[in-house]
């Protein structure tokens, strides 16, 4: 589960990407929170009795959400082995009986659109959905703040 996101947030250190870097780590948080947030309030049953922490997969809302980065950030070329490697932790989780289908399925949604929203080409153009936001705060002289967002 560590190997997938570590790979794909130094492949972005390494080729001193800073913004697909914060592509990435904006996508891991918003996967996190929604994944967590869904074990929180649903309270499925795993296969194998042990917790009820099934629904979503964790380990496939994670792998999924970075082989998409791959896929957007640098083409689906060097995604297939991400994606390949992804199938195969649902796979396993399903196999352990840790997890339903649906549990991985939902987690690999998840993870994908994660990714997708958060997630630009390398080559600048314009694949990403523009939902990478770029935030600004400034406070007035009466100590307001204000809030700006724009997307890229």
């Amino acid at each position: 589960m560590v190997a997938a996101p570590v790979v794909a947030l130094a492949s972005t250190l390494v080729l001193k990407e800073h913004d697909g870097a914060q592509q990435f780590v904006l996508g891991f948080v918003a996967n996190a929170g929604v994944t967590k947030g869904l074990k929180y309030l649903v309270d499925k049953d795993r296969p194998d009795g042990s917790d009820q922490n099934s629904l979503p997969s964790g380990h496939t809302s994670i792998a999924f959400q970075s082989a998409t980065f791959f896929h957007f950030r640098y083409g689906l070329r060097s995604a297939v082995p991400a994606y390949a490697a992804a199938a195969f932790v649902g796979y396993s989780r399903m196999h352990a009986d840790k997890h339903f289908f649906e549990d991985v399925l939902l987690g690999a949604a998840i993870g994908a659109l994660s990714a997708r929203l958060f997630t630009g080409s390398r080559a600048g153009d314009g694949s990403s959905w523009g939902a990478v936001p770029n935030f600004a705060a400034t406070v007035n002289a009466a100590g307001r703040v204000t809030v700006g967002y724009s997307s890229r």
